[in-house]
């Protein structure tokens, strides 16, 4: 059966959440230990990871959470087109110039463009309105994720071809319980795989990431420089509650995120009155909900179903 086209799925004018997952081609352990030739390629997990964080910082799509597998990944990303088209021309230039440099430094960072090169986006409308729409499309931030870690393992592997299989797969997350529910799936990926016993030792996953913050937030020194944040009237929708741009306000507490490349979010609780909206808050995962996702790794079934 043929996938659905993509424009039915993805609505790119419009504020959503989606699960999207990207196999290895031939569901080959391409980003883990090869039980072929025994090689271990699980430092490709840090190119991925590496790679997702850069991207946050130039997309305006949110990640809320990521599981690096040896085989595949999967991605739980929020599209922005209400922050991008609050974006200077500016700033949409440098953004772009970012993720498509037209020249690199000595260590192959992007270079600081001139001016001049930021005019060639900025002075075509044309253009300038079609980079602004890319930078909060969800297929051009996959493209930018896959593409360079395929490029890399080639050259790597001293081969050509593909390295991921052929469209990712994209399911769009419709409620606060579809959230949740699917945060959980994703994270608890490699104990299920028995890469890992416990969210604590689950690396190259958002898990692992919100609780190395809650362990620095509980044992690290408080930073003066925390910004206040004004707080805001709530939002009737839930997926503007769950995370904004840094620097914008509407928080109900002032925060200072450690895993900042992942999106803050809230989940609003079942009460009889609105939800708080919390447009800058840091989800900070307490020790109860550690040991919940622990007892449901164990509960899930035996280890080493997928890797």
């Amino acid at each position: 059966m043929p996938r659905i086209p993509r424009k039915f799925v993805f609505d790119p004018t419009e504020v959503g959440v989606y699960h999207c997952i990207n196999r290895c081609v031939r569901r080959a352990f391409l980003c883990g230990t090869d039980i072929v030739s025994g090689k271990c390629f699980d430092h490709r997990k840090d190119w991925i990871q590496q790679r997702l964080e850069f991207l946050a910082g130039c997309f305006a799509v949110d990640v809320l959470g990521f599981s690096i597998m040896s085989n595949h990944i999967h991605v739980i990303v929020r599209n922005r087109p209400d922050v991008v088209n609050g974006w200077s021309d500016d700033e949409v230039a440098r953004r772009w110039w970012n993720v498509f440099p037209k020249r690199r430094d000595h260590v192959g960072n992007p270079a600081e463009p001139t001016d001049s090169e930021l005019t060639m986006t900025t002075a075509d409308p044309d253009r300038l309105s079609e980079v602004r729409s890319r930078l909060s499309d969800l297929s051009w931030f996959m493209r930018c994720l896959v593409e360079p870690i395929a490029r890399q393992a080639n050259r790597e592997d001293k081969c050509s071809g593909r390295f991921f299989e052929g469209r990712y797969r994209c399911q769009p997350i419709l409620d606060e319980p579809a959230l949740a529910a699917c945060l959980a799936y994703v994270d608890l990926n490699p104990i299920r795989a028995g890469i890992a016993e416990t969210p604590e030792t689950s690396r190259f996953t958002s898990v692992f990431e919100r609780i190395q913050a809650l362990c620095e937030a509980n044992t690290g020194p408080a930073d003066p420089a925390t910004p206040e944040v004004v707080s805001q009237p709530s939002h009737p929708n839930w997926l503007l509650r769950m995370a904004v741009e840094p620097g914008m306000p509407g928080a109900t507490e002032t925060v200072q995120p450690h895993a900042e490349w992942l999106s803050p979010f809230e989940l609003s609780t079942a009460t009889d009155q609105p939800a708080a909206t919390c447009r800058r808050f840091e989800h900070r995962l307490s020790a109860d909900e550690v040991q919940r996702l622990s007892a449901t790794a164990r509960l899930d079934g035996p280890p080493g179903a997928r890797r």
